[in-house]
């Protein structure tokens, strides 16, 4: 018999703490370059200028700026074209708790090493590492969602995804504050602790067996399944109902290999869910969230934001919407996925909006920043932190762990890294060349993009709360040439509506 549980077990709860604490030392050091531009700006002119004997004028320097940044990006493209293997070949655990904590420590070491050698290439080194442990952190939702109950899988995943990243930005700007890690004598103290913590994250390793659902569907390792499964799932729990779950997603791949890239495009009932996946994975890539990633104290500061209060100032759009990551997981089991990332989808809308307008007013008064650019720069910046907190960057990852099936969920994961990072490098590399020519209008592309995939998704996405897989696929099949299994009986939930298909 199967007992259902009331909350999330212990066993359960404890995985979800361990990667959502242990597990944000990749967004610090992607974050780095941001939230200690104050040091690190004469720190990277200082040893350009060193290494190659040319002093950079303005322009130059915002080109090497750039670059710096764009490395960021790189890593996570470099490491996005082998996260198919990895996922497949070494398994969720090992690629999310031995190799990106060991990436993680190595780029840790770069970027400390960067200071005493004053070498800005280090830096730039270690800055590339960070992006591919950062592509890594999708790997840990998707472990988490295949470790979760059904009925929990919103719940961990959310709570995961929003906690590292509050707990890496609150971290991040407390210890870029001018008196503690933000000056030129402490700036690697920032790299240093998000090191502690990439050894922590290896160390949990030792204490949490591997995805059930791996084991069982591609390992076809039927007693450590189990075991998996008890451990987190809980010990009463029907051990053969699930496998039996696990059963119909299996089937509906037919295959207990990765399904490559092509074989999902052309067929009908796994594109949609893909295509679904990579329209998701693009929204935060159309907000400004990367643009802020990288140069949000410059932003701030052109608006008007006093350089002596401007890490108190992202310090406070951190915080506010702290309590969101307390309600996002029960939002999304209350409400649902749809509407929360709709929403999501909105307030990205709303934060490029309010920057462009931001802009406007400064290219009208030449430069001269205002009052109300300062109330309308924040006033975005506060509409992408609450989108961040709420989900709009988790929720791609937790749509791929419910729309595909098993033996495609690798390389959907590897999809939905690519196409948003392109996007990342494009914007990141030209955003400041771009702004001082073309100024507010730098952030239309946006805006129509970001009002695009509001439509798809407004029109495709498909509500999946507490569903099994095999069930959120088969109510996506197209109708004409239907391959439901006989055994299978599709219950009517009356929160689910039909969509059509791409």
């Amino acid at each position: 018999m199967n007992y259902p549980e009331l909350q999330p077990h212990g066993r359960l709860i404890f995985a979800t703490a361990a990667h959502s604490i242990f597990g944000i030392y990749a967004d610090i050091q992607s974050i780095a370059l941001n939230y200690l531009e104050v040091p690190l700006k004469p720190f990277l002119n200082q040893s350009f200028y060193q290494h190659y004997g040319v002093a950079l004028d303005p322009e130059g320097f915002s080109w090497l700026w750039s670059v710096t940044a764009a490395c960021n990006s790189f890593g996570i493209l470099f490491t996005a074209l082998f996260v198919r293997s990895l996922m497949e070949g070494l398994g969720r655990k090992t690629t999310c708790m031995i190799l990106r904590p060991f990436i993680g420590i190595v780029a840790a070491a770069l970027m400390v090493a960067s200071k005493p050698f004053n070498s800005f290439e280090m830096f730039a080194a270690g800055h590339f590492l960070a992006g591919a442990g950062y592509t890594l952190k999708g790997v840990i939702l998707v472990y988490l969602a295949e470790c979760s109950p059904d009925k929990f899988r919103g719940l961990i995943t959310l709570t995961a995804g929003s906690l590292i990243y509050f707990l890496a930005m609150l971290l991040a700007t407390t210890l870029s504050l001018p008196v503690i890690a933000g000056n030129d004598e402490f700036w690697i103290l920032l790299p240093a602790v998000s090191a502690i913590f990439a050894l922590l994250h290896f160390c949990a390793s030792f204490f949490l067996p591997p995805s059930p659902k791996h084991l069982y569907i591609t390992k076809r390792a039927i007693y450590e399944a189990r075991k998996a499964i008890k451990f987190y799932h809980g010990d009463r729990v029907d051990e053969d109902h699930i496998l039996h779950e696990y059963d119909h997603e299996d089937r509906l791949a037919s295959s207990h290999r990765a399904i490559s890239l092509r074989e999902m495009l052309t067929t009908a009932h796994l594109r949609t869910p893909l295509l679904l996946c990579i329209v998701a994975s693009v929204a935060p890539s159309f907000s400004a969230l990367n643009i802020r990633g990288q140069y949000s104290a410059s932003m701030l500061s052109s608006y008007g934001v006093p350089n002596d209060i401007l890490m108190l100032a992202m310090m406070g759009i951190n915080l506010l919407p702290s309590p969101f990551c307390l309600l996002a997981p029960w939002l999304i089991e209350r409400a649902g996925r749809r509407p929360l990332f709709l929403t999501c989808i909105s307030l990205c809308l709303l934060e490029v909006g309010l920057l462009f307008t931001t802009q406007i007013v400064l290219d009208q008064n030449s430069g001269e920043s205002s009052r109300t650019t300062i109330f309308l720069g924040l006033a975005g910046f506060l509409a992408g932190s609450f989108a961040s907190v709420i989900g709009i960057v988790t929720i791609a990852c937790i749509l791929v762990s419910e729309l595909c099936p098993q033996a495609t969920r690798a390389t959907a994961s590897q999809a939905i890294v690519i196409a948003p990072v392109i996007l990342s490098l494009i914007t990141v590399f030209l955003y400041p060349p771009a702004i001082l020519n073309i100024g507010a209008y730098t952030f239309v592309p946006l805006l129509v993009m970001e009002l695009l995939v509001m439509l798809v998704m407004y029109l495709f996405m498909p509500e999946t709360r507490n569903l099994p897989v095999d069930v959120i696929v088969r109510k996506m099949m197209p109708r004409r040439g239907s391959i439901f299994l006989e055994d299978t009986v599709v219950p009517e939930d009356p929160f689910t509506t039909s969509y059509g298909s791409f």
